[in-house]
């Protein structure tokens, strides 16, 4: 199913004025969406790529009372982690990234770990 993603940028001085901004959109023969949960705190969780053509994932992962640790394992063969921090409030931190490698038995994964329970990560494929 066709689809669309629109990414917009923007690179904010120390006065938070905007300096520099991208808008670009990217057009799509494919996507799906999906819930990823992390139902485990501190505990790797891998979710198989979809295998219907999709290359970029968008992840929303929502904001909670306080602050907690996102590990991100893009590839399942060379699994060094992309750490980021998802600040406490309202709202939701969004992540995108493309397609993992394939593992050994040919499928894609993605590998989360928080350090808290996520029982809905809103996911994004295009």
């Amino acid at each position: 199913m066709p689809s669309t993603i629109m990414i917009s940028v923007a690179m904010q001085n120390t006065q938070s004025d905007v300096t520099e901004s991208l808008n670009d959109v990217i057009n799509s023969q494919y996507g799906r969406n999906s819930t990823l949960a992390v139902g485990t705190a501190n505990a790797y969780w891998t979710f198989p790529w979809p295998t219907t053509g999709e290359t970029v994932v968008y992840l929303k992962f929502p904001q909670q009372s306080t602050s907690y640790t996102v590990k991100i394992i893009h590839d399942v063969n060379s699994p060094i982690p992309v750490v980021f921090t998802v600040p406490g409030g309202a709202g939701f931190t969004p992540f995108m990234f493309p397609q993992p490698p394939a593992a050994s038995d040919g499928q894609t994964y993605i590998g989360i770990e928080s350090s808290v329970i996520l029982p809905s990560v809103p996911a994004f494929y295009f």
